[in-house]
């Protein structure tokens, strides 16, 4: 077989005239220049897959939940509503009112047993009630506790002395429910005194509860707290800005008045009070 005839479209190095260099090199240039173009490409595209397969890679931990702030009584906020007793002065004169319309004919009768005055330390209110049951002050709360986002009801008080189930108490009465912060002694014949939020009340002798753990605190004057958040459902109870219990609570339907009132004092016992108030926030 004969050899086979040069391809007239590709010349000859050998035997192409220098003239036609100038259209040779250009095309080889840009055949090259076209070839790396391509090959960047490709190179940028496998990094950007490896970078994409990598983040899809599960690194097995957890996705990070913000920390609930731990529970407290205090409140940074101003209240929007606020009813207190303070010192010495007559809750008569602060806005409160007698509970003695509230109770039966026969509780009225009693009703001059119950000691109402300025305290000997000259900076708070003694209550002397031998009665268990009646609330010697009312404080009518005209307020729409619908828009209410949180509230609190504080004592500062001495307990002096408790008859048997006797102690002292503060209370939320919405109309609807009513919310118990009572201080009544741990043991028999013992200062040691313990926090109750009432769940039922069958009667001033029958009452159930949630109690804190007993808090070694003496016959002096200490502040109680209960805050609740209607929306959760959650109330704390503080002894002395301590929190002493922190839990769901819902309240309870015995003796409730039929419209909002803040209520507070000693029931079968002898305590004097520094404060006594309800604070409501939006």
């Amino acid at each position: 077989m004969g050899s086979e005839a040069p391809n007239p479209e590709i010349p000859d190095p050998a035997t192409a005239n220098p003239k036609n260099w100038w259209v040779i090199i250009p095309a080889t240039l840009l055949g090259l220049a076209t070839l790396l173009g391509a090959i960047t490409t490709l190179v940028k595209s496998c990094g950007n897959s490896s970078t994409h397969s990598e983040s899809q890679v599960p690194t097995g931990q957890p996705a990070s939940r913000p920390i609930p702030a731990p529970p407290t009584c205090a409140i940074a906020d101003t209240p929007f509503f606020s009813i207190e007793h303070t010192g010495v002065t007559n809750p008569l004169l602060e806005g409160f009112q007698s509970g003695k319309p509230d109770v039966d004919e026969a509780t009225q009768k009693k009703w001059n047993t119950i000691k109402l005055k300025a305290y000997r330390d000259g900076q708070s209110w003694f209550i002397s009630n031998p009665l268990l049951g009646p609330n010697p002050y009312v404080g009518p709360i005209k307020i729409d506790l619908a828009e209410v986002k949180r509230w609190r009801m504080t004592l500062k008080a001495e307990v002096i002395s408790t008859r048997p189930y006797g102690g002292i108490f503060a209370s939320l009465d919405t109309g609807l429910h009513r919310f118990d912060l009572n201080v009544i002694p741990a043991y028999r014949n013992d200062k040691t005194l313990k926090a109750r939020w009432n769940t039922g009340i069958n009667s001033p002798t029958e009452i159930s509860g949630v109690e804190t753990a007993p808090f070694n605190n003496g016959h002096s004057f200490h502040t109680y707290e209960l805050t609740y958040d209607p929306a959760s459902k959650l109330a704390t109870l503080c002894v002395d800005g301590e929190v002493m219990r922190h839990d769901n609570y819902q309240g309870h339907v015995d003796y409730i008045g039929g419209h909002p009132r803040f209520v507070w004092g000693a029931s079968g016992a002898d305590a004097s009070f520094a404060l006594a108030r309800f604070e409501a926030f939006k």
